[in-house]
């Protein structure tokens, strides 16, 4: 049995689907967008390395990794890589566990692609 609530729901409903011309003359889109990448600590950057065909992608600096320790040939050495190279986001260090109610040491632990998606949606 249908509710008076439900019955005006599908009033509305049948009266909006009978409407022979558009509630809206123009095509409306609401887009958001955040976010830190390389060599882009916004997305105004982003857009800009994109324009210009900017690479992005450069030496991974010591403070991130020393890769100079190992670096070498994988396939006739042990525990040696040929990876320098990187797309790196500054700054992640400045993540700040306390806001979001986590501990440093648990912060440390979690994946940085988490801490930067915390960081964002807030």
């Amino acid at each position: 049995m249908e509710t008076r609530k439900d019955s005006r729901v599908t009033h509305a409903l049948v009266q909006v689907s009978e409407q022979k011309t558009p509630v809206a003359a123009s095509r409306i889109a609401i887009i958001g967008m955040s976010g830190a990448f390389p060599q882009a600590p916004d997305v105004q950057s982003l857009w800009s390395n994109l324009l210009t065909g900017r690479d992005c992608i450069g030496e991974i600096p010591p403070s991130r990794w020393d890769w100079q320790s190992y670096f070498g040939n994988p396939a006739t050495e042990v525990n040696k890589t040929n990876v320098k190279w990187a797309g790196i986001l500054e700054d992640v260090e400045l993540f700040d566990p306390l806001f979001f109610g986590i501990s440093p040491s648990e912060a440390e632990q979690m994946d940085p692609q988490q801490r930067l998606l915390m960081m964002y949606v807030w």
